[in-house]
Formats: structure tokens, C-alpha cells, sequence
């Protein structure tokens, strides 16, 4: 986990259903982690190719997606990714495939990028592709975009299904249909394509089936059917179906209570099965969690956290309701992750967590300020997401209007995102104390954007509001960019680089260029190579004047041989006048040849452009 930060002086259960269909992006990383990449890209190229048929970035050109609507996005195409596009378009489907892989991966030279990635599916599912049709679906219905489209997502999912006979796309068909998800809801009809998908061989279909059984149904005879097809999965070494028979004696339901068995189970499912363990690993990370021993809860945290960072809600209450109430031994969790954890599950809509970070308002935990009115609107919307024992604790509160006149003018159960937006808008307009609140108690909530923001703020200050407070924004600054905040992080690298307000250090500035450009930063790319460039375009500058001070020593040489030359002429030969005039042009003329010896040099005439922010090329003996 990361460091305990430095504070700057400022004024003032899991998931009962499997609902993604593919493995959850992961987000920031923690400073432990952080300092670790900082050592490996100390001697990295900040791309790094996975294969050798993937695209690098030895050709690049601008292009757009391929798709009308909302996800028409500008992206870049490099190397042999231009002639996979090509083929595309001209109805290779399985290049339209492998080039939508490699954006969702982020191969190659290719940024990571699920808008550019889902027009490549659409397009393909477009032209008859299959894995077009469930993928792109599948990313809709999750939000992959930032965003969800269930029409799109159903449409699609039905072409695949009635258009191509596809059975993923079946699948998921039926779960548009159990929900109503774009598209009339149907439950005999989505378990009429499960019970056919599933039959068929294709496991999503009977995952969808075993989940909504055992979650749903609470007989005996749907929790019999459940674990059975979870423990058919299991035996097939399917994540999914071992994950299931961990909640399954876990609870009770189909089988006999076992805990031991469930842990078993659960550690089966994250550590030795195939599929999509994000789920499964969260569970294991809970049993482990739970066991109260200190060497397996250091461990349960670290499969918690990871799950947090793929949006399991769950995970991160689990770590924030522990280390802000009732830290455990091995946990290491300071008190502002665990905050950050709270707020990060109450922005995913999970009830516990908005209610947790109620708490911490009421508690003054932190550093953050009792605020009974921050409580009562958070505990308001963990009632509106359905936890009643919140509803209950507004119940026994009674009249909060005199709460509610303490607000502030941004609501804070929004989420982060759109309560930084609206702090930056009101910023814009002039009303500072309201963006100031706003940002400062998410900075207190262990938000890295906002303490950006606030760190660049106290450093330069407002005009005609406060004074710049330099030494108390560049803690912020380097709080935000211990976590990996890419504006903290970058601003960073310029000031170590220039030694503007730190000591100047143009390894670390390197180090923090190179971190962004892994991420896929490209303005970092480009300035990390031209970082990189920085000790060749030294020697080489300092060759230049070595060569430089060598010919003007060869020059004054020279001119003294000529000189001496000149000097055997009788003082009485009537030349004599015109020694001086020799002389005189014999300089002019060393000049100009010196001229001609640098512009004819060949180092100089192979280097001079490749020095300009470049490194020398492999095999010159001058590098």
C-alpha cells in the first residue's frame, strides 16, 4: 500500500452475481508499487512490444473510427496495425478482431483504448463477425466506455444470436432479457437460451443460468441446481463455478455450511482456475481476510485491493469500513486509503459504502471535519440504494433541515468526478470558497485529482485571493504523484528536470516521464525520448566545441607557418609591403576553410541532424 502522506496546510460482500463479462480494468497503483516501476524503468524503452507481429511505432499516422455515433473517437495506427486496418475495411473480419484486441490490450505501440477498441468490434460485428457481436455487447452492457448503451448492446447481441448463430451472443441475449436490458423483459426466454447455450457447450450460458438460480430463487431445489452446475464448471477448472461453490458453503444453500470447504474453493477459483478470476480472487481475498491472522490478512488485502482497482465495490469497503473503524493486524492500510476505499464504493453505488463514509463525516475521521449535513446526505443516498438499517438511522436522526443548511453548494454524494467538475466550474466563475470546500474534503478523502488541484492552487496561489503557499502545494503535488496522478506526476518531472523549486534531479524527472509514457501518455513518450536524447546532444555538443577549438588551433598553427614563411623575403625586395597584405588575406582565408572543413566533415555531415533530440545510432565511434 502506499506511504502515509504528508499534510499540507490548507485553510480550512461481495457481489452476489457475476455481472461482467470480461476481466475489470485496473486504475491507479499504489506508491509501493509505483517505486518498484520507477526502478524497472530506470534502464526500459517506455514501449515495449509483447510480440513481434504487433504494431510498434515506427510509422505512425493520424485515423478515425471506423463507426458513426458516439463512439467515433481519433486514434492512432502504427506500423503494421495500418495494414491490419486496411484489410478491415475491405472485410478481413479477423483483422477488424485483432486490431480491436490490440487497443483493449493496449499492444505494442497502441495505447490501451476501449472506444477505438469497441469500433473495430462494431464494425466487424457489423459485417458479420460473431466475436464482434458478444464482445461489443458485452462492453456496452458493462460501461467498458465510461458509459452504457443497453439498446446498442441488445441489438447487437441479438444479431449475433438470430443473424449468426452464435451462442456467446445467446447467451447474452438472455441476460439483456432476464433484465430488461434494451429490450422487452423475458425470463422464460432467457432461460430458454440459457438452458440452449449451456446445452450447446458454450459455459456463459450456464454461468448466467447458475448465478440467477442461486441468487434469485431461494428453494431448495434452484440452489441444488445451481451448485450443480457449479460444480460442473469446477471440475472443468472454470473460475466461475468454483467461485460459486465457495458461496455456496459459504451460505448453506444446496449444501451443507462448510467453511473450511469454502475457503478451499474460493482459493481453487482465484489461484488455479481458468477464466475471468477478478471475482473469485475477491472472495479469497474476503476468506483470507476474515481469518484473523495476521500473515494471511496482509495477503487478503492484496487480492482486496486488487479487485477494488477492477471496480469490486465490495473489495473496496471491505478494505475502507476495516481501516478507517477497526484497522486490523496486517491490514497496513492508512487511514486516508481507507477513506478513499469508502468513497470509491459509494461512487460504484454500493450502500455500505456511502454509509461508511457517512460515518466518517459524523466521526471527524481523518483529517477530515465533523459535517453531520455531509452525513445525512450520504446516508440519504445509501437509503436510496436500498440499505435499510440507513434508513432507519435517518428515521431516529428526524428533522435535518437545520443540517441541511450547512451544505455545501456541491453536493457531496456525488460522485468524485462530477463533484471536482462542478468545483473547477465554480472556480471558473469566481466562487472560490465553494470549489475550495469541495476539493479540499475530497483531498481529506484521499483523492488524488482533487489534491492535485488543491497542491497546484497552493503553489501559485489566486490572485486577489491568497498568496502563493509554495512549500505547502508541493507536498500536495507529491502526494497526488506518489499514487500516480499524470498531471502531478508530469508537472513533477519539468521541476526535477529544470530544478524549478526542487532540488534539480534529471534522473528521478526521467523516471517519472518514463512512468506516464508505460501508461500510454504520449506528450510523455515524446518528452521522455527527448530526456533520453539529453546526454547524446550534450557529448555532442561538446565534441562539436572540442572539433571547434581543434581547427582554431590548426588555424593559428598554420598561420604562424605562413607567417614564418613570409618573413624570408628581404626587407629590402620591394614585396615587402605586400607581406602584410598576404597576411591579411591568408586569415580570411583560413576562415573560409575552416568554413569548408567543418561543413565537409563527414561526422558532422552524418550527426548534425541526428543530435538534434535524438540519440547517436549504434556503431558510430563517436558515440
Amino acid at each position: 500500500m502506499k506511504r502515509e502522506q504528508k499534510r499540507p496546510a490548507t485553510n480550512s460482500r461481495r457481489s452476489d452475481e457475476m455481472q461482467n463479462f470480461r476481466t475489470a480494468r485496473y486504475a491507479k497503483l499504489p506508491f509501493a508499487i509505483l517505486a518498484a516501476a520507477f526502478l524497472l524503468i530506470m534502464t526500459a524503452n517506455p514501449v515495449l512490444a509483447k510480440d513481434n507481429n504487433i504494431p510498434r511505432a515506427e510509422e505512425g499516422y493520424a485515423d478515425s473510427a471506423l463507426v458513426d455515433g458516439k463512439q467515433n473517437y481519433p486514434f492512432e495506427l502504427y506500423g503494421v496495425s495500418r495494414d491490419w486496418d486496411a484489410q478491415c475495411r475491405k472485410g478481413n473480419m479477423a483483422q477488424c478482431i485483432r486490431l480491436a484486441k490490440a487497443f483493449e490490450e493496449g499492444l505494442g505501440a497502441l495505447a490501451k483504448d476501449n472506444r477505438a477498441a469497441i469500433g473495430y468490434y462494431l464494425f466487424a460485428c457489423k459485417k458479420g463477425s460473431a466475436t464482434g457481436c458478444s464482445t461489443s455487447a458485452s462492453m456496452l452492457f458493462d460501461g467498458d466506455l465510461g458509459y452504457r448503451n443497453d439498446q446498442l448492446a441488445a441489438n447487437n447481441a441479438r444479431y449475433g444470436c438470430e443473424s449468426l448463430n452464435d451462442q456467446r451472443s445467446c447467451a447474452i441475449l438472455g441476460y439483456a432479457q432476464k433484465r430488461g436490458l434494451g429490450i422487452a423483459q423475458d425470463e422464460a426466454g432467457a432461460f430458454a437460451k440459457w438452458n440452449s447455450t449451456c446445452a450447446s457447450g458454450e459455459d456463459l450460458g450456464c454461468e448466467f443460468k447458475a448465478y440467477s438460480l442461486f441468487n434469485e430463487y431461494k428453494d431448495t431445489a434452484s440452489g441444488q441446481q445451481a451448485v450443480a452446475l457449479f460444480q460442473t464448471a469446477c471440475d472443468k477448472q472454470l473460475a466461475w463455478g468454483c467461485a460459486g461453490l465457495s458461496f455456496a458453503y459459504e451460505k448453506g444453500r444446496g449444501v451443507g455450511k462448510d467453511q473450511a470447504r469454502s475457503f478451499t474453493m474460493a482459493q481453487k477459483a482465484c489461484v488455479e482456475s481458468k477464466g475471468d478470476t477478478h471475482l473469485a480472487c475477491v472472495q479469497y481475498g474476503d476468506a483470507l481476510f476474515d481469518s484473523e491472522q495476521p500473515e494471511n490478512v496482509a495477503k487478503g488485502v492484496k487480492f482486496l485491493f486488487t479487485g477494488c482497482q477492477g471496480n469490486n465495490a465490495y473489495a473496496c469497503n471491505k478494505l475502507g469500513q476495516s481501516a478507517v473503524f477497526k484497522p486490523r493486524s496486517g491490514q497496513n492500510t492508512t487511514m486516508k486509503e481507507g477513506l478513499h476505499f469508502l468513497r470509491v464504493a459509494c461512487d460504484l453505488d454500493y450502500a455500505p459504502g456511502c454509509e461508511g463514509l457517512g460515518n466518517a463525516y459524523l466521526e471527524g475521521k481523518g483529517d477530515i471535519e465533523v459535517q453531520p449535513a455531509t452525513t445525512i446526505v450520504l446516508w440519504e443516498k445509501a437509503c436510496k440504494l436500498g440499505r435499510q438499517e440507513t434508513c432507519e438511522a435517518l428515521r431516529a436522526v428526524g428533522e435535518t433541515a437545520s443540517f441541511r443548511a450547512k451544505l455545501p453548494s456541491i453536493n457531496p454524494a456525488l460522485p468524485a468526478r462530477e463533484q471536482i467538475a462542478q468545483a473547477l466550474a465554480k472556480k471558473k466563475q469566481g466562487e472560490i470558497n465553494a470549489a475550495w470546500t469541495t476539493l479540499s474534503d475530497l483531498m481529506y478523502e484521499g483523492n488524488d485529482d482533487a489534491e492535485w488541484l488543491i497542491g497546484s492552487w497552493l503553489y501559485y496561489g489566486e490572485p486577489s485571493v491568497f498568496a502563493a503557499k509554495k512549500a505547502d502545494g508541493l507536498i500536495a503535488i507529491q502526494n497526488a504523484a506518489s499514487v500516480g496522478q499524470p498531471d502531478a506526476m508530469k508537472w513533477l518531472a519539468y521541476a526535477y528536470w529544470d530544478g524549478t523549486g526542487v532540488a534539480q534531479d534529471r534522473q528521478k524527472a526521467k523516471n517519472y516521464m518514463a512512468y506516464l509514457a508505460i501508461r500510454g501518455d504520449r506528450e510523455a513518450e515524446a518528452l521522455w525520448r527527448n530526456m533520453d536524447a539529453e546526454g547524446a546532444r550534450q557529448a555532442y555538443a561538446r565534441r562539436q566545441a572540442e572539433f571547434a577549438a581543434l581547427m582554431e588551433r590548426l588555424a593559428k598553427i598554420q598561420a604562424r607557418q605562413y607567417a614564418q614563411a613570409s618573413s624570408y623575403t628581404s626587407p629590402s625586395s620591394s614585396y615587402g609591403s605586400s607581406s602584410s597584405s598576404y597576411s591579411g588575406s591568408s586569415s580570411s582565408g583560413l576562415s573560409d576553410s575552416l568554413a569548408r572543413i567543418r561543413s565537409n566533415n563527414d561526422y558532422y555531415a552524418a550527426n548534425i541532424s541526428r543530435a538534434q533530440g535524438r540519440s547517436c545510432p549504434i556503431g558510430n565511434s563517436y558515440c
